[in-house]
């Protein structure tokens, strides 16, 4: 399964099916160029709504062209599917935020299977959308490992892509003030910086004492 796994994530970064005559992008200007589809001309596509879990996600699908959801209307990053079904394990990519950093693997229901992180490399128009290429996987194989009572769910001191690119913390300039959060590159209005893990907590569930225990026979 894990030969499986590795195989089809190494498909989608490095299989690129061109299009003859429609123009294409590389690196920075690819991923501003795919952003600005994303945050603003999609708006003007047909497109359906559905929300995963509290979230909004605008899905944009034509015949033999890729699948595309938007996440947050694309100021959370985007979900990326050449091929495959929702409730299927189907090769594909989450773009975050930047639209330049990126985690290719395998996915079903939007959550992550396997994969590696990476950088968009290529777009290349295709009717009313893109396809995109992706550089070489780089880092551990990663995984879905969501957040709980007892668990950040990764490593705190895994780095994250996006954020090493966005923001950093270095020494403030006003007096006293010790250290702070500053932006590594230009920022739009309203766009996410960074991402901040943990367990959301109702009002009711924070009431329960945060004990593996509670409610068995050892409480």
């Amino acid at each position: 399964m894990e030969i499986f796994l590795v195989l089809a994530i190494s498909c989608l970064a490095f299989i690129h099916i061109g299009v003859a005559g429609s123009p294409c992008y590389y690196g920075e200007e690819a991923s501003l160029r795919l952003k600005r589809w994303a945050l603003y001309t999609s708006k003007n596509l047909e497109a359906n709504t559905e929300y995963f879990f509290e979230t909004e996600l605008t899905i944009i699908e034509y015949e033999e062209e890729p699948s595309w959801y938007l996440v947050g209307q694309g100021w959370l990053g985007l979900f990326y599917y050449e091929t495959g079904h929702l409730d299927d394990p189907r090769s594909g990519a989450f773009l975050y935020p930047d639209f330049s950093n990126a985690v290719v693997g395998l996915w079903m229901d939007h959550l992550l299977l396997q994969g590696k992180r990476t950088r968009l490399g290529e777009i290349c128009r295709n009717g009313n959308s893109w396809i995109l290429k992706f550089s070489e996987l780089s880092g551990p194989l990663l995984t879905y490992s969501p957040p709980s009572h007892y668990s950040l769910g990764v490593d705190a001191l895994h780095s994250d892509p996006f954020e090493e690119g966005t923001v950093e913390v270095r020494e403030s300039n006003i007096p006293g003030a010790k250290q702070g959060l500053y932006t590594r590159r230009d920022i739009l209005a309203g766009e996410v910086i960074t991402f901040y893990s943990g367990y959301v907590i109702d009002c009711d569930s924070s009431l329960r004492p945060l004990d593996r225990y509670f409610g068995t026979k050892y409480h």
